[in-house]
């Protein structure tokens, strides 16, 4: 089984950083983006299984983030 590929989009560089830390410290492969705009480029080059949003966000928030990481990738089955 492969290794479950983790986004966590948060602008407090704070609470994004202790996120990733705890999540790779079980062992699973993290990535943090700083606001939808870097998430959105991040997912053009690398496939990601899971995206933990923060909703309020300048810019591009959690919510216009996800739409358009629903019209970019659409749904499909993960390995994990």
């Amino acid at each position: 089984m492969e290794e479950c590929q983790i986004l966590v989009v948060d602008d407090e560089a704070d609470f994004r950083e202790t996120i990733v830390k705890r999540l790779q410290k079980r062992r699973l492969q993290v990535s943090g983006a700083e606001s939808g705009e870097k998430a959105l480029e991040m997912m053009a080059a690398q496939t990601f299984d899971v995206v933990v949003l923060d909703v309020k966000m300048p810019g591009l928030d959690g919510i216009e983030t996800l739409r358009e990481i629903k019209t970019r990738n659409p749904l499909r089955k993960s390995s994990c």
